[in-house]
């Protein structure tokens, strides 16, 4: 079976407040490549903001619909806004990269 887990829950969610958020990403996994996007209700990809790889920062964020593919204990920081949207506006993190065969 094929789950993935963050900080060892599976399909964690937290409540958000309107302010930005700072994600650090680490591909923990020993044998998988990731591609994650941040996607809404309908599946429809969302802008979020890349501003470090591999610990280092990038010399200007680059706005992306998904991130770059992240290899082995290959790490990632992004940002996103949460201003412009109500109460109940869920976002879901998903897996973008192919499956291996």
């Amino acid at each position: 079976m094929d789950v993935m887990t963050v900080n060892l829950a599976y399909k964690p969610y937290f409540h958000v407040e309107r302010r930005k958020y700072r994600f650090r990403i680490l591909n923990g996994s020993v044998a998988r490549f990731f591609k994650l996007a941040l996607v809404d209700a309908s599946g429809v990809a969302q802008p979020i903001t890349q501003i470090a790889n591999d610990g280092n920062l990038l010399p200007q964020p680059v706005t992306l619909l998904e991130l770059d593919e992240q290899g082995i204990a290959w790490r990632a920081t992004a940002a996103r806004q949460r201003s412009r949207h109500g109460n109940g506006y869920a976002k879901t993190c998903i897996d973008c990269a192919p499956a291996a065969a």
